[in-house]
């Protein structure tokens, strides 16, 4: 993601996106006592967590406000500046 494209109040309200998204995943409930589908998706999902994602997402961001010298903080991934 080319984040130098982006004005900075875009950024912010993209790192605060990630910040909600990542408390969502990290808090909604896993009810996996389906069948073999949901044990594999459940497989992948242990192997690659969604929240990694988000994360490493949202530290790209935070980079780049750093290097821009704003100051931002999240309550969830717990990046501050």
């Amino acid at each position: 993601m080319a984040t130098r494209t982006y004005k900075t109040k875009t950024l912010l309200k993209r790192l605060d996106n990630y910040d909600q998204k990542y408390y969502d995943t990290i808090c909604k409930p896993s009810n996996i006592g389906v069948g073999y589908a949901m044990r594999a998706y459940h497989a992948l999902k242990v192997q690659n967590p969604p929240e990694w994602k988000i994360r490493s997402k949202a530290e790209e961001v935070a980079e780049e406000l750093r290097i821009r010298g704003v100051k931002f903080t999240t309550h969830f991934l717990k990046l501050s500046n």
